[in-house]
């Protein structure tokens, strides 16, 4: 193994990858790098630049790690325990919540070597967690609809209204002035 010149701190999920020789040490190094300036996990840099695909990478980490794999595409998301784990948690550890029970949360998460995530969920919470593998992918795209506000939804729901109502073909609707009287 090559040491690392440039000092990049590189995830435990990037070591776990070189020390099972899926890729090499150059090239986390520069997966790490892309993922920062991009601002995104390694797991999704390391889907999106081909070096394994997101569901290749989900089977081999619930291999290497011992916890089940999940395929998100198989769950209700009316199912899911939206108000299990803040918003924000949701958001910046790229966590869903899958299932609470009792005394356990289950949440779905591609990089199982964050364990600041899961130390997070355990404190907010106050529940012991149970981690289950997920594509990044699929991951990114459901986090993204958990970790969006109510009122964003909102004006989504209410610009798309706006935007249809607009594009009715040959009708001119007037607007009225408060100030006018008939």
């Amino acid at each position: 193994m090559v040491a690392n010149p440039q000092q990049v701190p590189l995830s435990g999920l990037a070591r776990a990858l070189i020390q099972n020789q899926c890729i090499t040490e150059q090239q986390a190094i520069e997966l790490t790098e892309k993922a920062r300036s991009a601002d995104l996990p390694f797991a999704a840099v390391l889907s999106q630049q081909g070096v394994m695909k997101a569901r290749d990478l989900a089977r081999l980490c619930a291999e290497m790690f011992g916890f089940p794999m999940l395929d998100l595409a198989a769950l209700d998301e009316d199912q899911i325990p939206r108000d299990a784990i803040d918003k924000k948690v949701v958001g910046t550890h790229l966590i869903v919540p899958l299932a609470r029970k009792e005394k356990k949360i289950t949440i779905g998460l591609a990089d199982p070597t964050n364990l600041r995530a899961l130390d997070e969920i355990r404190f907010q919470t106050g529940l012991a967690v149970e981690p289950v593998i997920v594509e990044i992918d699929k991951l990114l795209t459901l986090t993204r609809k958990l970790s969006e506000s109510t009122s964003d939804a909102l004006n989504k729901l209410t610009g798309n209204i706006d935007e249809e109502l607009g594009e009715v073909a040959g009708i001119d609707v007037p607007v009225e002035d408060e100030n006018t009287s008939d």
